[in-house]
């Protein structure tokens, strides 16, 4: 005969010293501990539950408490997860497809766009932005480094600093190790490896260069053999003099002293 649920209650609660247990295990109270386990009798937790948390959807999260945050589930079509803070502010957690962020920033503060993007960063220098497939892919340690499209930076593995690429490829097929280098369009600069402070813009500008050090260039794709001539001598004018060098008009080049 079976008994009821008073009579199993008052008797478990007579013989109980340090523990609760009702119909084996699908509630388990630890009363030494002050513990609550559903599906198991080792509560881990204030509450611990063997098995899967089922919430039933509604419209609103409920009044807020101070000191105290919600997890409920939106009624969205499909429904949505959501944590509510004591002060009332809604965050989304998920959406239709995935995490309702469009980026997501991880424990050493770089702030990653794709699943592929950054993923291999595992230190705290931090601080690298990565938007786009494989975007700063093969980084481990790199810091305050911006790649902004699909394999940009990709393959720079350790120790690039403050870079920006932008664009297809832009600086990404070198192991980048320079540093302060920006490059700007498809395959910018794009075998770069050791190189430091250098500026390009423009679909394969710089293309090939790996070790080159202050340098300026843009496109010269579009460009007559007049208008580069007139774009090499403005980045002389400026460099040359950073470098030391001064311009010889008797040997007409610039010449180090």
């Amino acid at each position: 005969m079976a008994t009821s649920l008073v009579a199993e209650l008052a008797e478990k609660l007579s013989a109980a010293t340090n523990s609760i247990d009702y119909d084996e295990q699908t509630l388990f109270i630890n009363t030494s501990t002050n513990k609550v386990a559903i599906g198991t009798n080792a509560p881990v937790t204030d509450l611990t539950i063997d098995g899967t948390l089922t919430l039933k959807e509604q419209a609103d999260a409920d009044a807020d408490t101070t000191a105290y945050g919600q997890i409920w589930v939106n009624t969205a079509t499909p429904n949505e997860l959501y944590y509510t803070t004591d002060s009332g502010v809604d965050i989304q957690i998920t959406n239709a497809t995935g995490i309702a962020a469009d980026t997501v920033q991880d424990d050493y503060g770089n702030v990653l766009g794709h699943s592929t993007a950054g993923d291999a960063l595992d230190t705290a220098d931090g601080g690298n932005v990565a938007l786009g497939c494989n975007a700063l892919g093969a980084q481990t340690d790199g810091l305050n480094n911006v790649a902004i499209g699909c394999h940009a930076l990709a393959a720079s593995a350790d120790d690039g600093d403050n870079n920006i690429a932008i664009g297809k490829l832009a600086m990404g097929v070198g192991d980048v190790s320079g540093a302060s280098n920006i490059a700007i369009g498809y395959l910018t600069m794009d075998a770069l490896i050791t190189g430091c402070y250098n500026l390009a813009l423009g679909h394969d500008a710089m293309a090939g260069a790996d070790t080159r050090v202050k340098n300026l260039s843009q496109c010269w794709l579009n460009m007559s053999n007049g208008q580069r001539r007139k774009h090499v001598k403005k980045i002389n004018d400026v460099l040359f003099p950073k470098l030391g060098y001064y311009y010889d008009k008797v040997r007409k080049r610039w010449v180090k002293p």
